[in-house]
């Protein structure tokens, strides 16, 4: 959000740099995986594909962008262990 909502005066002149939570999450992933020719090792969750991944407790897909911030970490998955949360 670039701070728009937390009153940062810089925000007005970096607004248009934000992304949208579909982007930013695209870009994390899959993209991320494109940018480093490995898309068929990482970057999704399909059988055969690595898997590092985290679980959260809400779906920034559904939030209104004032409440992402408030979304927390359960668990962190790295080569299939979990290494953080109690599941």
């Amino acid at each position: 959000t670039r701070g728009e909502y937390d009153g940062i005066e810089l925000s007005k002149y970096t607004g248009r740099e934000k992304l949208n939570i579909s982007e930013a999450l695209h870009l994390y992933t899959l993209g991320s995986s494109y940018l480093l020719h490995c898309e068929n090792e990482v970057g999704s969750l399909e059988p055969g594909k690595k898997a590092d991944f985290i679980i959260i407790n809400r779906d920034p897909l559904s939030v209104d962008d004032r409440e992402l911030k408030e979304i927390k970490t359960i668990a962190t998955v790295v080569g299939g262990k979990i290494v953080y949360g109690g599941l």
